[in-house]
């Protein structure tokens, strides 16, 4: 890990949003990849979300605002 972790958020099967484990906090790696303060474990591998962010993520959350309506979970 190149830096801090500071949130953690797992999600199981059930939810709309991709299952793993999420990271965020101020990092710049985490295993063998860049990765710019947010990640994904996928439980094989670490991933990229999309090109991170610009500052450090001190929380995460999943929202739904539909319930179990047809709209995709976020994160």
């Amino acid at each position: 890990m190149g830096g801090t972790v500071r949130a953690l958020l797992a999600v199981d099967p059930s939810a709309t949003l991709a299952r793993g484990l999420y990271i965020s906090g101020a990092f710049t790696t985490v295993g063998p990849i860049s990765a710019s303060n947010i990640a994904k474990w996928s439980g094989h591998s670490w991933m990229t979300l999309a090109s991170g962010t610009n500052g450090e993520v001190r929380a995460l959350t999943l929202h739904d605002s539909d319930g179990e309506g047809p709209e995709a979970a976020r994160l």
